[in-house]
């Protein structure tokens, strides 16, 4: 039985360009290379990483695969693609199994399913014991509506659906299958973000306890599950050894929170002499200075923040948790320790005012961070972010439909304030954090070899072009 694993893409390739594309993260597809871990050994499984791809040279692949269960992993931004992949399927073979997984239909199950005629299940949350038990139920003829994590049709357009199930021991779930995947030179992360190729990502633990209002992960990961620092330690020594690997990023949702746990993974790294510099993600109320000194001796050499604003009256209507104080503090522990901070900060919130976005701008220039990315918001479904968008009447059950699909226009501005004064934010957030004289003779101090100076040129070029566009 043939398998097919595809990652939609947020949007298919073609002659335009995005001006912020050269710039933006390229990750591979881990999830559907976690799912081809776990069938390997009961199905011919391939996967197909769709990003890059024109449309036309992704359905010739479908049809020269001719599978007998295609897998689609999509996000909120690229769902509508996904059904233009499912549909794809369908008409070359009508009796294909076509499965949809991801944070898309973990958020939005019973309304994707309305709305996608061509998918004929969907996968809730983690999926992996449940691709696994789909997969080889179908391979055996038996019946798989009794699985849980799972919605679908029961009979017509009527949906059930199978809440999820216990989940798998992490440590217990294969590592990733690298080799099914494209060449990790194929794969960039955004020039800020890394410092050695080529580099890849390690998802060390899953889960967030916190409950911001624009993310959905605490919705079906409320608590973090963590896999044993060995097991972490052995996929990046693998990587290391059988892939060159000279750089990892720690895709966890919150990486730098439990700090005993994260301690004994840097331990690892240093017993086993791992030639690897990584980077994960932290929060401002849980970074101390011995902690970021442990970080640093473990081969961290960049932590990021998600700030969001520079108002403290936006960070509560967000339910961040966090201090601007907390903020500075983490940054300057990072900074004694020699660790670079990269910060996120989203312009648009519903509630915000002008003054609350300038506040952002100027507290992401006063903060010390080393590099901010801004973004506009975006309700995304499952979030009380998006219940509160529905309330006040900027969209229904099935706004996300109707979103830019790369995501470059605001989703959800302040209705006193108009998108183009939201666009012209997002232009001068960038244009005055990083156009400083100063911001540019700090860059050129910490450039050290050919590879600094490309991710530098890339990601000026992509400013440029963005702020003059």
């Amino acid at each position: 039985m043939k398998t097919l694993l595809i990652h939609a893409p947020i949007f298919f390739r073609t002659d335009k360009r995005n001006l912020l594309e050269d710039i933006a993260n390229a990750a591979p597809p881990l999830g559907l290379a976690y799912l081809a871990s776990m069938v390997k050994d009961d199905v011919d499984v391939k996967v197909i990483d769709a990003q890059g791809l024109t449309e036309k040279e992704l359905k010739e692949r479908v049809l020269q695969e001719n599978a007998d269960i295609v897998g689609i992993s999509a996000t909120s931004a690229s769902a509508k693609n996904a059904q233009r992949i499912a549909q794809m399927a369908k008409r070359h073979n009508k009796d294909v199994l076509t499965i949809l997984g991801g944070p898309h239909i973990t958020a939005a199950p019973e309304e994707s399913m309305e709305i996608f005629t061509d998918i004929d299940i969907g996968v809730i949350g983690d999926g992996e014991s449940v691709f696994k038990e789909l997969v080889i139920r179908h391979k055996q003829g038996q019946g798989w509506r009794n699985i849980s994590g799972i919605v679908y049709r029961d009979g017509g357009s009527n949906l059930k659906l199978n809440q999820p199930g216990e989940l798998m021991p992490l440590d217990e779930i294969p590592f990733p299958s690298w080799r099914l995947l494209p060449s990790f030179k194929n794969y960039s992360f955004n020039p800020s973000a890394y410092r050695r190729k080529p580099h890849c990502i390690v998802i060390a633990s899953r889960g967030c306890p916190y409950k911001c209002i624009f993310c959905h992960v605490s919705r079906f990961r409320p608590t973090i599950r963590f896999r044993s620092p060995k097991n972490v330690a052995d996929e990046i020594e693998y990587l290391v050894n059988n892939f060159g690997i000279k750089e990892i990023r720690f895709g966890d949702e919150l990486f730098a929170v439990n700090k005993k746990w994260a301690s004994q993974i840097c331990e690892e790294i240093k017993s086993r002499k791992l030639n690897i510099v990584w980077t994960c993600e932290a929060r401002a109320d849980s970074m101390t200075p011995e902690f970021a000194q442990t970080l640093k001796k473990g081969g961290c050499w960049q932590i990021t923040m998600g700030v969001e604003s520079g108002s403290a009256q936006v960070l509560k209507k967000i339910k961040k948790g966090i201090t601007l104080q907390q903020v500075k503090n983490t940054v300057n522990y990072a900074h004694r320790a020699g660790l670079s901070v990269r910060a996120f900060f989203m312009i648009g919130f519903p509630f915000e005012s002008r003054e609350d976005i300038k506040k952002t701008i100027r507290f992401a220039m006063q903060s010390g961070v080393d590099y901010a990315s801004f973004g506009y918001v975006v309700p995304f479904p499952g979030t009380e972010l998006y219940q509160m968008c529905m309330r006040e009447g900027y969209f229904d059950k099935f706004g996300w439909m109707n979103f830019d699909s790369t995501l470059n226009r605001p989703g959800c501005a302040p209705k006193d304030i108009t998108e183009k004064e939201i666009r012209m934010f997002l232009k001068q957030a960038y244009r005055r954090f990083y156009f400083r004289p100063a911001y540019w003779a700090r860059l050129a101090g910490r450039i050290r070899n050919v590879e600094d100076v490309r991710r530098v040129f890339r990601g000026a070029k992509a400013l440029i072009k963005f702020n003059t566009s």
